[in-house]
Formats: C-alpha cells, sequence, structure tokens
C-alpha cells in the first residue's frame, strides 16, 4: 500500500479508482470491495462457471478474459468465444468484440473490465436479453451494476481477514488466498 494512504480513510484509497496505474487501481477496487456490505439476500454460493454452464448449453457464448473453467464450457456451450486483449492460444483478439458480442446468448466479464476502462464500451456491444456474468475476484457487489446489464455479480468475500492480509503481505495472488474466500453470486433476478 503506498505509504501516504495508511492510516487515512477509505475514500481516499478508491479515490484512486481514476488513477492513470492500473496497480492504484486495483487497490482502489480491493479497497471498495472490502467496504461494500456482504449481500444477504439474492445469493448463491457457487463458482461464476457452474452458473455459465447451465445458461450457455447449446448457445452462443463470450467470455472476456481467459478463465480457469473455459475449457469444459467449450464442451457444453453451441460456441465459446474468449476475448483476450493478450490472446494465446484458442483465445481471440480483444477487438473482435464488436463482430462476436452482439450475437452472444450468454456472456461472462470479466471485472478487470471496470479497471481497464473497457466496461461500458464492451457493455454496448452486448444484444439486449444476453444474460450476463460479471466474474472474478475483483468484482464489487455491488447491486447498481445491474442497471448496466448485469445478471449476476460473481465475486469473492474474505472468511478470514487476519490470515488474508498476512498473505497479502507476503505478496500472495488470489489462488494463494483462495483458502481464505468464499465465492458468491448476488442476482438480480433470483432464480
Amino acid at each position: 500500500m503506498p505509504p501516504d494512504l495508511i492510516g487515512r480513510p477509505a475514500a481516499c484509497a478508491i479515490a484512486l479508482l481514476t488513477s492513470p496505474e492500473v496497480a492504484l487501481r486495483s487497490l482502489a477496487m480491493a479497497t471498495l470491495n472490502a467496504c461494500l456490505p456482504v449481500p444477504k439476500t439474492h445469493i448463491t454460493e457457487e463458482n461464476a462457471f457452474d452458473i455459465l454452464g447451465r445458461k450457455s448449453q447449446g448457445k452462443t457464448v463470450a467470455i472476456i478474459g481467459h478463465f480457469p473453467g473455459v475449457e469444459a464450457l467449450r464442451k457444453t456451450a453451441g460456441e465459446c468465444f474468449v476475448l483476450e486483449l493478450n490472446p494465446a492460444g484458442d483465445d481471440i483478439p480483444a477487438s473482435r468484440a464488436p463482430e462476436i458480442l452482439p450475437r452472444a446468448q450468454v456472456v461472462g466479464l470479466s471485472a478487470t473490465t471496470l479497471l481497464n476502462g473497457t466496461f461500458s464500451d464492451l457493455m454496448r456491444l452486448i444484444a439486449p436479453g444476453a444474460f450476463v456474468i460479471m466474474l472474478g475476484p475483483t468484482t464489487p457487489l455491488a447491486p447498481v451494476l445491474f442497471n448496466y446489464g448485469i445478471n449476476v455479480l460473481s465475486g469473492a468475500i474474505i472468511t478470514d481477514a487476519q490470515a488474508a492480509i498476512k498473505a497479502a503481505e507476503t505478496g500472495a495472488n488470489f489462488r494463494q488466498l483462495k483458502r481464505y474466500t468464499h465465492l458468491i453470486n448476488l442476482w438480480r433476478d433470483f432464480p
């Protein structure tokens, strides 16, 4: 954490959401997520790719960002496109979003799009009526995002704050922090 934020109100860190530096925007999003109340209703506790698997049987699916679980999804979806800024393997360059997103019936949208400034442009490309799930540990469980066309916010909450802080201080990434977190999905329209 930048030294000038230690001991200051969370609002000071959250204000960095508009910083030109990705690391500071990430810090700001993590702070915002930590300040949001944990939802008590309209939630399920499962992996986002389990939801995507159920919703995408035989449908055209677009995933923004490469995630573990994509390969299983490719087996059940009619078509499955992974749009990635840095494509590898079967990924498709993100620049093809205007071609792919309007025909997708199911969209998995990385919450990183909130940090890299692509969220609004991508949401404009998604067809009305498509099922959209925002996923990843960066996902803010903020119902205001439902106003932008999101159906499910799929993120994580910390279950052991002290252990997570100690692990983060040693440089742990999200995969290493998983044992201190719990997957949660906040639904706009509860199933």
